[in-house]
């Protein structure tokens, strides 16, 4: 397992845009953006129905980052890829402040695709997460069976490479874990148990993942090592 440090929003303040990137926080994009992933934008380039942009809040004390789902004269619609329904409010064109064309993430930089992929792909998460919503009372207590007795996991655990990651925000630090590029789960210490996001749970047996406090300490060590 390869563990890393990563500091979010240390200060708890509003993440500032550097040059041309700025820091995701939140899960309303989610699985497209994870909190703590360093976004590059275009800040010049035409904006499309399907691009994921940066804008100004309502109150304009923090920025929202999220799809373009519809244009309409000088008018913006907008939505989270994780969220039930579209934003409430429109956003003018002048309020764009940049594009999301990329995102680093495990020392690797991803394009992000937006116009005709990004409405294609809206649509499709939207779907998704709508069926999910609909099924889920009924093969939820299937999928949990399933996964206690563990035998998916056990078989394919040691062919998998699990990399936990340690965010820090406000001071508090949480372990996510990633299958190849892809969230999977997190533990928050203090004795709780790791929670790891369906349907992974049938590949991943948490009582063989490594232990809160080991993770953070080891990767408190490599941060201080690479200091030095």
């Amino acid at each position: 397992m390869i563990t890393q440090y990563r500091t979010i929003n240390p200060r708890g303040d509003i993440p500032e845009i550097e040059g041309n990137e700025i820091t995701y926080l939140g899960n309303s994009m989610y699985p497209s953006l994870i909190e703590g992933d360093r976004l590059i934008l275009s800040l010049n380039a035409p904006v499309k129905t399907g691009d994921i942009i940066v804008f100004p809040s309502q109150e304009r004390f923090s920025y929202i980052i999220h799809r373009v789902i519809c244009i309409k004269n000088d008018d913006i619609k907008t939505a989270g890829d994780n969220n039930k329904e579209p934003d409430h409010d429109l956003i003018h064109t002048s309020d764009v402040i940049g594009k999301v064309i990329a995102k680093k993430c495990f020392g690797r930089i991803y394009r992000i695709r937006g116009r005709i992929y990004g409405k294609v792909y809206h649509s499709y998460i939207s779907s998704v997460h709508r069926s999910i919503r609909r099924t889920l009372p009924i093969i939820k207590p299937a999928y949990y069976f399933i996964a206690r007795k563990a035998v998916i996991g056990r078989i394919f655990f040691r062919f998998i490479r699990l990399d936990p990651i340690v965010y820090v925000k406000d001071g508090n630090a949480v372990v996510r874990l990633f299958l190849n590029d892809r969230y999977i789960g997190q533990c928050r210490g203090g004795g709780k148990p790791w929670v790891i996001r369906a349907p992974f749970l049938l590949l991943v047996d948490p009582d063989q993942l490594p232990r809160y406090e080991t993770v953070v300490q080891d990767a408190m060590k490599a941060r201080q090592d690479n200091k030095n």
